[in-house]
């Protein structure tokens, strides 16, 4: 499976192509084993999807949550990004596809009135 190219960003070999050797440097930036236990990377999902930054941290953090860390943590970190993607779908359906729209603080007071019931 390719990795899809968008312009402007870098570009991964696909997970058919040979990989750094393991433990090398370029191995655990690249391709971490938390990221790297399947044929199929989140990365590689989250751009050929092209889920955005919300959507694809719900992917990253669901796909890391029993080989990096806490699993809970990560877990409620998915639930965190999902939480703020629902939200905005329930309070302003036209920008849900793109959050990016939004600055950080319009997307914020969107998740905290929605939090107090506003």
């Amino acid at each position: 499976m390719a990795s899809s190219k968008r312009s402007g960003s870098k570009s991964r070999p696909s997970p058919t192509r040979s990989r750094p050797s393991p433990g090398s440097d370029d191995s655990k930036i690249d391709y971490p084993p938390h990221y790297t236990y399947s044929e199929i990377e989140p990365l590689d999902v989250i751009e050929a999807w092209r889920l955005g930054y919300h959507l694809g941290n719900v992917v990253k953090y669901l796909a890391r949550h029993q080989r990096k860390g806490t699993p809970l943590e990560d877990l409620k970190k998915a639930r965190f990004y999902l939480d703020r993607v629902i939200v905005l779908w329930e309070r302003r359906p036209e920008l849900a596809d793109d959050p990016q729209a939004l600055t950080a603080a319009e997307l914020e007071e969107i998740v905290r009135e929605a939090s107090t019931g506003g």
